[in-house]
């Protein structure tokens, strides 16, 4: 038969086996790939942002209560600084531009 002090560093490894096993699948939870690279506020409430989606990057605009995806940007091993040119194909141009009322 086991003596309390070996039954108790017994349950006392099970305890921080338990809690370093629901610490990583925390933080794997909070990280899926997903983050905020660069964001802007235009004023009003209203800003645009690069996202990061795994390898994919999107450039997506809000306010008002709504965000919306604007494009989804071509050089996504690449960080992107404000200001920056970003790569867009003439489908991405010509669909932002049906989304955003322009010709």
């Amino acid at each position: 038969m086991l003596s309390l002090s070996t039954s108790g560093a017994i349950l006392l490894l099970v305890a921080l086996a338990a809690w370093a096993w629901l610490l990583r699948r925390a933080r794997a939870g909070t990280s899926r790939g997903l983050s905020v690279l660069e964001r802007q506020s235009l004023g009003g409430g209203a800003f645009v942002a690069t996202v990061r989606a795994g390898d994919r990057r999107f450039l997506i605009g809000g306010g008002s209560g709504r965000v919306r995806m604007l494009a989804e940007l071509e050089r996504a091993d690449e960080p992107v600084q404000l200001g920056e040119p970003v790569a867009v194909s003439s489908s991405q141009s010509e669909s932002f531009a049906a989304r955003s009322g322009g010709t």
